[in-house]
Formats: C-alpha cells, structure tokens, sequence
C-alpha cells in the first residue's frame, strides 16, 4: 500500500500519511515514506520531519533521516539534530546519529555527545555509543556507561559490558563499573 501511494507521488503519499489516525501504523507508514525521500534529498526528508509535530511519527521520522545521514555524513547529520529541539524525537535522532559515527570514528561521536549534560535524554544515545564500541573498548564503554541516569537501563548496559570483559579476558579478574580499576579509552569522558 506504502509504495502504491508513492507511486502517485511524494506529495500523493505525503497526504495520505498526513490523514491517517495517529498510532503505530502512522508512525511505521511516515517511517517508511521518510526513508524514500531521504533516498532522493536528504534536506527535504529533514525539513519535513522537523516540522512534523513532536511525537510518534516525528521521532520515526527523525530516527530515519538521522540515520540515513548518518550514514553518509555523521557530522551532518549531527548538527541536524542539534538543531531539533529537546526531547523523545531528538534523544532517539542522536542514537541513531551516534550508532553510526561510532562504528567510523568513536572519538568524534562521543566528542559531540560531551557537547550534552548528562540527563534522561541522554540515555539512549550514550547506551547506543557505548553498545557500539563495547567490543573494542569496554574500559572507556563502563565509563561511558556509569553516565547513564536511568538506574534500570545502566544496571543492563554495565552488566552487558562486564560480560564482553569476561568474555574477552576469560573470566579473570578484570576491572569492573564502579570498582575504581576502569582506564579511560581513546575517546574521552563521559558527560558530566
């Protein structure tokens, strides 16, 4: 149905995205008709994901075009998000943002989430870089991820780093979150 719509054109397929009831679908639907623009223009995709209204379909919007960017030009696709405003949609732009930069150049991703204070809205995209560099570096991921503020979510990413340690070292006595023997890795602290 998605591409019988587009293939009326974008504005056809935009409208009927626009009228359907808000919910998953909508959101699944907007998703997906982003993508295809972004495919085409990235700006265009952007500019029409940062005027939708703040929620369900705007945050698949953002994660799409986010991520497609990213893609292509993470530092682009950076300072697209930082010019969102604060929230659900943004918090999960950055997480895709980050996920992709990560894998290219950890530095340069967790330099421009040190740009945010530490903060709920932080949480995902700081999980998204440290699950992504856990791996290659899990000392500075357990640092990254002892800034997680919620309690639950830390709780998970903590333990699921402590095991690639164990896993990596054999199970012997490596450091561990909040045991005082983490060493900082190539990319810097955690935001404060």
């Amino acid at each position: 149905l998605i591409e019988k719509q587009w293939n009326k054109g974008e504005d056809v397929a935009r409208r009927w995205a626009d009228s359907l009831d808000q919910g998953s679908i909508k959101d699944y639907v907007v998703g997906k008709i982003v993508g295809k623009i972004a495919r085409e223009d990235l700006t265009r995709a952007a500019t029409w994901a940062s005027e939708m209204p703040e929620g369900g379909e705007r945050t698949r919007a953002v994660e799409t075009v986010a991520d497609r960017w990213a893609e292509k030009d993470p530092a682009a696709a950076a300072n697209w998000v930082d010019g969102l405003p604060g929230g659900e949609s943004r918090s999960e732009g950055m997480q895709e943002v980050v996920r992709e930069w990560a894998r290219k150049d950890p530095a340069a991703a967790a330099e421009w989430l040190n740009k945010y204070p530490a903060g709920p809205e932080m949480d995902k995209p700081v999980e998204a870089l440290v699950r992504t560099v856990a791996t290659k570096d899990p000392q500075n991921a357990l640092t990254w991820a002892e800034s997680i503020t919620d309690e639950k979510r830390r709780e998970d990413v903590v333990r699921d780093v402590n095991r690639i340690i164990e896993r990596q070292e054999g199970g012997g006595d490596a450091p561990r979150a909040g045991d005082g023997r983490g060493r900082r890795g190539p990319f810097g602290p955690p935001p404060r």
